[in-house]
């Protein structure tokens, strides 16, 4: 089982998923998941669903 995942979501960097205990962790390495920074998610499906869902409601993108 690995410790921690890149989370991509549509060809952009969304978060590090870092194992803690039995859930991951999401640290956020784009502003425009920010919002799930330190968001514990039982699975890595679960944390994707999260990302898409902010992406879907159109969260904007912060500029460089």
């Amino acid at each position: 089982m690995r410790n921690g995942y890149l989370l991509e979501i549509d060809n952009r960097d969304a978060g590090l998923l870092v194992r803690e205990g039995d859930a991951y962790a999401f640290v956020a390495v784009s502003g425009t998941f920010q919002s799930l920074d330190g968001k514990l998610f039982s699975s890595v499906l679960d944390a994707e669903r999260a990302a898409r869902r902010l992406i879907r409601r159109g969260v904007p993108t912060p500029l460089a």
